[in-house]
Order: C-alpha cells, then sequence, then structure tokens
C-alpha cells in the first residue's frame, strides 16, 4: 500500500512525499522481503538525487547495493553524482561498474569517457602545474644569488657557468 503510493508520488515528481511513503514501506515490511528494502532505498536516492541532496541519497543508494550490486540505475547515478563534484576517479570506477551490467547504455559510455579525459586533463595540469613551481624556485634561486653577488660585486654569470 504505502510502497504503491510512494511509486505514484515519485511519478509525479513529488519527491519528499515519495520518500515519506518508502520511509513507511521499510518500516511495515519484513527486512526478509528484499525487493521492497532494495527498492525504496534505491528510489529514495532517486528522489533524493531530484531533490539534489547528493549526500543522502549517496547513502541510500550504498545501502540499496548491499541488497543488489549489480543495479546500473545505482552505479550510474552514483557516477552523475560523483561526476558533478568533479570526483573523476570515484565516477570513472561507478561507470565502470554501470557498463559491466549495461554495456549498450550510450551514455554511461559517454560519460566514462568524459571522466576519463576529466581525469588525463587534471593530471597534465598538474604536471604543468609542478613544472612550473620547480621553474619558479630556480628562478628564485637565481635571483638569491644574483643579489648575493650584488652584494659582493662578484659576476653573477661566472658562478653561474
Amino acid at each position: 500500500m504505502y510502497f504503491c503510493k510512494a511509486t505514484i508520488f515519485m511519478a509525479c515528481k513529488e519527491y519528499k512525499k515519495a520518500i515519506s511513503f518508502f520511509r513507511k514501506t521499510l518500516k511495515t515490511k519484513p527486512y526478509n522481503i528484499e525487493i521492497y528494502f532494495f527498492e525504496s532505498y534505491r528510489d529514495i536516492g532517486e528522489c533524493l538525487y531530484q531533490l539534489e541532496e547528493y549526500d543522502l541519497a549517496i547513502i541510500s543508494f550504498k545501502l540499496a547495493l548491499k541488497r543488489n550490486p549489480r543495479s546500473f540505475k545505482i552505479h550510474y547515478t552514483l557516477g552523475l553524482i560523483n561526476k558533478h563534484f568533479d570526483r573523476y576517479d570515484q565516477a570513472i570506477q561507478n561507470f565502470i561498474e554501470a557498463n559491466k551490467i549495461n554495456p549498450y547504455h550510450k551514455e554511461g559510455v559517454d560519460n566514462l569517457k568524459f571522466c576519463h579525459c576529466k581525469k588525463i586533463q587534471e593530471e597534465s595540469w598538474e604536471g604543468n602545474l609542478k613544472e612550473s613551481q620547480n621553474k619558479d624556485k630556480i628562478i628564485r634561486k637565481k635571483i638569491l644569488i644574483s643579489d648575493i653577488c650584488n652584494k659582493v660585486n662578484t659576476d653573477f654569470d661566472i658562478i653561474c657557468l
């Protein structure tokens, strides 16, 4: 009864009401009925995702994954959340899991490619930043040596050679 009402509210995009009824479902159904447990937590996670309550959605999705670790929709949505927050390593893992379950889902494949590209860009940027920091250190050392040379009237070029 509660589960059906929750599903209707979810379909009508009344996510807060849907969450309330999914929670009632969890309280009234015994935990040995796996389908209600899994679907309720999965759908609570989906409602929270739609409400942009991402941290709570992740918790709900993880509870659902304990019952059904092969849920494409959950892995995919977790990937979207991690992508949204630029957590590309985690997003890649989520999209890989989703694509293992459904390798023909175009958006899943596209998001996986996107996250791989962003990760490569980040690594490249971090490498360039380190290189730039090293160049800055060298320039500072040269300035320091130049200052010392000026104080003792020594030719900077002779020291550098």
